[in-house]
């Protein structure tokens, strides 16, 4: 039986998964404004927060006052945050507020204070900061330069803040990850929940130098509070896997609670390698695949690989090479684990959700937006059309 749900209604607007689900019952996204209207930063882009039940197929909407400039990259336990900008002279306030999406309600709760010399202008590079969400009482706030430089330029930020939402207390998170790192080319912080406690999954990206490298680092929530707040830096022993001049991450898998999986090119050798990291045990084990493949899917123990040529997007298993699912190469495969393959024409928003093992069409719909949501304990998968 296809366990397949669709949300409806939203066909002009980004629906992305935040996330957060809550309770094996309760999917949480963010809902962008109607793409057909003009987006600014006086207008703002988002427009609110979706919870729906999966079990019951019900919705409930949180919409966002229309100057909503930022919202949290990474969402929190039970929480999303989002924040405004206002200025006086060359004093802006940002005025972070916290969205609890178990009661769908709002508060306000912090507020910085910062000096802008660009004062409310649209290329201000306070538009940047960055908010990543890791409990419903702790937030990272990333600190950027004024004036913003250019891509290239190096590091866009200065430093990043850890704010105690209980305590009222912002402070600087120590800068160096490991011998060769920094927290200040940090690209995303996820929370991964097993069973002895949250962990956090902090991924940098340095793209300014002329030899790029990315650091994958994994630490115990709470070990990681403790070092910011005496003033300590992460060190070698929390990172899993770092790239050189060689190799270069493609992407990042957290299906699964317990386990970070990460992939990346080996250049020379024209193959990829994937590092499988257990939170729990803390075992390392590295994959070295005998090809290399464009993207990777990982549904722990499942490792799919895509491969493509002149016409075809191919989707193999990894393990023993044999071949799953092939489509054409104006249709970009989007999504694949070992029973479903969505794809999309991107050109006419033509979408497809296949059955790999009895290859056949599932669904069939028009979605120029088309975002989705794959629940592996529940063997759910949530299309937004």
């Amino acid at each position: 039986m296809h366990n397949i749900k669709y949300i409806n209604g939203y066909e002009n607007q980004y629906v992305l998964y935040s996330g957060i689900t809550l309770d094996n019952q309760y999917a949480v996204f963010t809902v962008s404004r109607n793409y057909d209207e003009d987006f600014s930063f006086e207008s703002g882009f988002q427009a609110g927060i979706l919870k729906y039940d999966f079990l019951n197929e019900t919705t409930e909407y949180f919409a966002y006052e229309p100057q909503v400039y930022l919202e949290s990259k990474t969402s929190a336990q039970n929480s999303i945050y989002f924040a405004y900008i206002t200025w006086v002279n060359q004093l802006a306030e940002v005025s972070i507020h916290q969205l609890d999406c178990r009661d769908m309600s709002a508060r306000k709760v912090y507020s910085l204070q910062l000096e802008d010399i660009l004062a409310g202008d649209v290329k201000s590079g306070l538009w940047a900061i960055q908010l990543f969400g890791i409990s419903d009482r702790y937030l990272v706030v990333g600190i950027p330069k004024l004036p913003y430089p250019a891509k290239g330029a190096g590091s866009r930020f200065t430093h990043h803040l850890l704010i105690d939402i209980d305590q009222q207390t912002q402070t600087i998170i120590p800068d160096r990850l490991g011998d060769n790192d920094r927290l200040i080319y940090m690209d995303s912080i996820e929370v991964v929940n097993p069973n002895h406690g949250a962990q956090l999954v902090i991924r940098t990206s340095n793209t300014s130098s002329e030899i790029a490298f990315q650091s994958l680092a994994v630490i115990e929530f709470n070990t990681f509070i403790d070092l910011v707040h005496t003033q300590q830096p992460i060190d070698e022993s929390y990172i899993i896997t770092q790239t050189d001049p060689l190799n270069g991450f493609i992407g990042l898998s957290l299906s699964d609670p317990g386990m970070v999986g990460a992939y990346k090119h080996c250049f020379p050798d024209h193959r990829s390698e994937i590092v499988l990291y257990d939170v729990d045990t803390k075992q390392r084990t590295e994959i070295k695949l005998r090809n290399r493949f464009e993207k990777v899917f990982i549904e722990y123990p499942e490792v799919l690989g895509l491969k493509k040529t002149d016409s075809t997007h191919d989707l193999y298993d990894t393990s023993n090479g044999q071949r799953l699912f092939t489509t054409y190469m104006e249709r970009t495969l989007r999504f694949a684990n070992s029973s479903y393959a969505l794809t999309q024409k991107f050109s006419t928003g033509h979408v497809l959700l296949h059955d790999i093992r009895t290859k056949s069409i599932l669904a069939e719909y028009i979605g120029n937006c088309t975002s989705f949501h794959y629940i592996p304990d529940q063997k759910l998968l949530i299309l937004v059309p």
